[in-house]
């Protein structure tokens, strides 16, 4: 798999947030670092297809090409995960409902899930080691368990490009050790390109 951007642009009311920004990044664990305000967030929401930017954003996969920019919104939910940097926090759900809407993508809003989706989430839920939490509501959990929890709705989401923004904000330094970590084992296991913005 590999992530291409060739000279993105963005701006908000004619102000401009990014200007020509172009990398290439292939099933690894990439950084964005910079100041606030400088464009980190929109950089995210561009390649999700959130915010629609100028230049070439295309994500290549198994001898195909996919246009992010020309793709429809289920089409990108198929190929990326997207955490914002504020979730679900007040949703009055159970961690595995969480995970679960992570399938909507694959089955669509339907109010039951089949067989299959929940063996997905549990799955998820135990590669990033919250099996433990399931029943658990998700708006009692700690900060360092809803990451967890926001981390597995991704990995059922089955993307090929997961996308985080400030996922360390609120950890203390061990959950923050913890979650990169689980992060690049991740990305080795489900062969996905990781971009996570930092501070």
């Amino acid at each position: 798999m590999r992530l291409v951007v060739r000279e993105l642009s963005f701006s908000y009311g004619g102000r401009p947030a990014l200007e020509g920004v172009s990398f290439e990044s292939r099933d690894e664990l990439l950084a964005v670092v910079g100041p606030n305000g400088s464009g980190k967030s929109t950089l995210l929401k561009c390649l999700c297809g959130i915010l629609r930017g100028d230049g070439e954003i295309r994500l290549e996969l198994e001898g195909r090409t996919f246009d992010l920019r020309r793709l429809g919104r289920r089409e990108i939910a198929r190929l990326i995960a997207y955490l914002p940097q504020d979730g679900e926090a007040g949703l009055p759900l159970t961690a595995l409902e969480v995970v679960l809407l992570g399938r909507c993508p694959h089955r669509g809003f339907a109010l039951r899930p089949k067989g299959d989706d929940i063996e997905e989430a549990m799955e998820a839920l135990r590669l990033v080691g919250a099996e433990d939490l399931a029943t658990r509501r998700f708006d009692e959990l700690s900060g360092g368990e809803r990451q967890k929890v926001r981390i597995a709705r991704a990995v059922a989401q089955r993307p090929k490009l997961l996308l985080l923004d400030e996922p360390l904000n609120n950890l203390d330094l061990k959950h923050q050790v913890e979650l990169i970590s689980l992060l690049e084992r991740l990305r080795a296991e489900r062969k996905m390109c990781v971009v996570a913005v930092l501070h």
